[in-house]
């Protein structure tokens, strides 16, 4: 379950975490005074990347093409990972299972070629 999760800090300027509840990650986003708080950063991009940029987000469109595309990214990640270990649970006893099953073919293998 992924949450988003309001703090305030000493200041009163509330902190902002991406909760992942399956993998127990948290990732901080920043403090926000406002909705609308952006940072400037500066990213090195290759020239197929910024290529691809200019076809995909208009010149004025950019930093926001980016910031959905980040956040969707880290989402879609930390969903994936979720489901992944979810998954990896469900199926533990399955797989217990076929390792016992195959325990004993196994140790047969090994004293025939042991002679």
């Amino acid at each position: 379950m992924i949450v988003w999760k309001p703090e305030a800090s000493a200041l009163g300027t509330p902190k902002v975490y991406y909760f992942d509840g399956y993998t127990r990650t948290c990732v901080y986003l920043g403090s926000t005074k406002g909705t609308n708080m952006q940072r400037r950063i500066n990213v090195s991009l290759s020239e197929e990347a910024v290529r691809l940029l200019d076809r995909l987000a208009p010149k004025g469109d950019r930093s926001r093409f980016l910031d959905q595309l980040v956040k969707r990214t880290a989402h879609d990640r930390m969903e994936l990972r979720a489901r992944l270990k979810e998954r990896a649970i469900r199926r533990a006893d399955l797989d217990r299972q076929a390792a016992a099953d195959w325990d004993p073919l196994a140790d047969e293998v090994w004293r025939k070629l042991g002679k």
